[in-house]
């Protein structure tokens, strides 16, 4: 299997109450070849925990494209997590234009001391050669996008009023020769006056 890998580790589920979002403390790894060394020795490894009562290991197969879309974030990730460890002066981000990969300067810094620990752990219980949690980084992954309530310019039908069919004028209550709302054709007005001075309150519901 030549494709490319990434694999996530996941520390901790955080809450980042100011920008009301969940942020992914996380380990990543992102591999050139999923049948490489690396991967071979880290799914034993894995498989190994699971059988002792680990939480095991999901696999998801990345859609044309999206691996790329990774690789591209990570980097804004990882400097995200960074906290004890400066940029080296000849980092590959100085001076690169983006989109930036992974620099060398953060792998291997900042893991939590119980991944390390149990990485170790179970690489040794299965004769692994490499030292694999020195092949991760520190990371701190969060949703893209906003939910859909919280977004600006979407409108959550579930609370949004409905304007009733109706046969008088929405504003004032009289009757007439009708306008209707262009836009939802569920009110009528009497006159374009009363249609622009209720706007505000029916803009909410309109649509």
């Amino acid at each position: 299997m030549d494709q490319r890998a990434l694999w996530v580790w996941v520390n901790e589920i955080l809450l980042d109450s100011s920008n009301e979002a969940l942020v992914l403390d996380c380990c990543v790894m992102l591999v050139d070849r999923f049948g490489g060394a690396a991967s071979t020795q880290l799914g034993a490894a894995i498989e190994l925990d699971e059988i002792h009562g680990g939480a095991g290991v999901l696999f998801a197969k990345s859609y044309h494209g999206e691996l790329g879309l990774w690789t591209t974030l990570l980097p804004v990730a990882v400097e995200r997590a960074r906290q004890t460890y400066a940029h080296a002066a000849d980092c590959t981000h100085v001076g690169a234009e983006p989109p930036l990969s992974l620099c060398g300067c953060g792998k291997a810094k900042d893991l939590p001391l119980p991944f390390v620990e149990r990485m170790k752990k179970s690489v040794n219980a299965v004769g692994a050669r490499l030292p694999l949690h020195s092949l991760f980084y520190r990371a701190a992954l969060s949703p893209l996008y906003l939910p859909l309530e919280k977004h600006p310019m979407m409108l959550n039908e579930k609370k949004a009023p409905k304007a009733p069919h109706t046969s008088s004028c929405a504003k004032c209550g009289k009757a007439g020769n009708f306008l209707r709302c262009a836009r939802c054709r569920r009110v009528v007005y009497c006159s374009k006056k009363c249609q622009r001075e209720d706007w505000k309150t029916h803009k909410s519901g309109c649509g």
